[in-house]
């Protein structure tokens, strides 16, 4: 029943075995701490953390003592997802090692169970930004469970898992070709009403839209949220990143109500200062300046600082909501909170994610764009910025982005007084717009517009 998502049903049969043990077995510790372990796991699906954490607790602490490290182990598991939720992700981590050194002191060498609790690991090891330990976890986990076949759920779990972490390290090739594994696999396996299969659904939408294929995500999004079997956060995400994608094909107002949908669920599930709500806070923030609404830059304030008290001032999650409030900024025409924002977004991406990742080169075009209205030291140093990012971005062939950076860089080149280099790039990026987007499109109507007036 958990296996197929009854979670209801799950936790049902969980409790009734419970009694039933404490009735006809009243000594048999094993057996009731078994259950009390699968009522919470069951419990943790239905988003009721803290109760979870409290049977898991006395799961745990009653195996201890009985010599089982197999069913110790897997009790540590299933604790650490609850306590992930109910105290934060370094206690969730411990008990993970914990499940994983007892493995691996009983377990007989390459057994595919320490791959299962590797997957898990590596999981937390992301939620955390230590990306590498979470990619070689990644790895083990998969050679560790390769004895179980291409069609285990745990394998095909964790496919999906470690394509969302190559994803977010900027490894597409290698996490298309895990996402379409996982989803075909899932699909055969549970149907698509499975909880897997939501999960996996989800996390390709998320390629998706790293992709730009805003439609496809948007599908993506909305077969989560129809998914029957679906955990209760997991439709809160599909609502927020909905709410992106709506964003995304410039459906601002389209986008509030999903997003307003998703803050709402995260406070119920996580409470008003959650990170995750504050998340949302500040995609709805944008959607709304987009819209026209001059409320949303508050919005949008309020919400990264939210975010660096929830989650961490230097946190990865703070890097997009900073460009766009930077970006909203800018329009409202206050230039130096733009360049203010996006110099913290650039900082915090250069450490979490690296000088080359896509994330740092678009907040590097951003201060570019924020520049322009600035003065000359502000634009000297955005020059070196924007020439990076479309140095590496031409390496790529990343038309579509290279595009709106030669923009940017012939409007910085005319703000200081560069006329030449001003027309080749605009004339450049014309040709590459044109290639790419209808004649209606903003940014070759822009272009159009600046070579034409050089």
């Amino acid at each position: 029943r958990l296996n197929r998502g009854n979670f209801d049903a799950a936790r049902d049969s969980a409790e009734k075995a419970l009694r039933a043990y404490q009735a006809a077995l009243p000594d048999d510790a094993l057996r009731a701490a078994r259950a009390k372990s699968a009522i919470g796991s069951a419990l943790i699906e239905l988003a009721d953390y803290p109760l979870a954490k409290s049977h898991l607790v006395e799961a745990v602490d009653a195996l201890r003592p009985l010599g089982e490290p197999a069913h110790l182990a897997q009790a540590l598991q299933r604790l650490s997802a609850a306590v992930r939720i109910v105290d934060g992700l370094e206690p969730a981590i411990a008990l993970q090692q914990e499940a994983l050194a007892l493995q691996r002191a009983h377990l007989a060498p390459g057994d595919p169970d320490v791959g299962d609790t590797l997957r898990g690991l590596a999981v937390l090891y992301e939620e955390s930004q230590r990306y590498d330990e979470a990619e070689r976890a990644h790895r083990e986990s998969l050679e560790a469970m390769r004895p179980w076949g291409d069609r285990h759920p745990s394998v095909l779990r964790a496919k999906s898992h470690f394509a969302g972490l190559l994803d977010r390290v900027g490894k597409r090739d290698e996490s298309k070709a895990l996402f379409e594994e996982a989803l075909a696999g899932q699909l055969r396996v549970f149907g698509a009403d499975g909880k897997d299969t939501a999960e996996t659904q989800f996390h390709y939408g998320i390629f998706l839209s790293g992709t730009r294929d805003h439609e496809g995500a948007e599908r993506a999004y909305r077969g989560v949220i129809a998914n029957a079997g679906a955990t209760p956060i997991l439709h809160a995400h599909a609502h927020r990143y909905l709410g992106i994608a709506l964003t995304s094909q410039q459906r601002y107002g389209d986008a509030v109500e999903p997003l307003r949908t998703a803050e709402d669920q995260y406070a119920v599930l996580f409470g008003a200062l959650d990170g995750q709500r504050f998340r949302a806070q500040a995609n709805r923030g944008y959607a709304m300046s987009r819209a026209g609404d001059p409320v949303g830059v508050l919005v949008q304030r309020e919400a990264v600082e939210g975010i660096a008290k929830a989650i961490g001032p230097e946190a990865y999650e703070l890097i997009k909501p900073l460009v766009q409030l930077g970006q909203c900024e800018r329009d409202a025409g206050h230039a130096r909170d733009a360049l203010a924002a996006h110099e913290r977004a650039l900082a915090i991406a250069t450490k979490a994610v690296g000088a080359e990742h896509v994330m740092t080169h678009e907040a590097q075009y951003e201060i570019a764009r924020d520049a322009v209205s600035l003065d000359g030291a502000a634009r000297a140093r955005a020059r070196t910025l924007l020439d990076t990012a479309s140095a590496a971005r031409r390496e790529r062939d990343d038309a579509g982005v290279l595009g709106a950076y030669l923009l940017a860089s012939a409007r910085l080149a005319q703000a200081s007084g560069e006329g030449e280099r001003a027309q080749r790039e605009a004339a450049e990026a014309v040709r590459i717009l044109e290639a790419m987007y209808p004649a209606t499109q903003q940014q070759v109507i822009e272009a159009r517009g600046l070579l034409k007036s050089l």
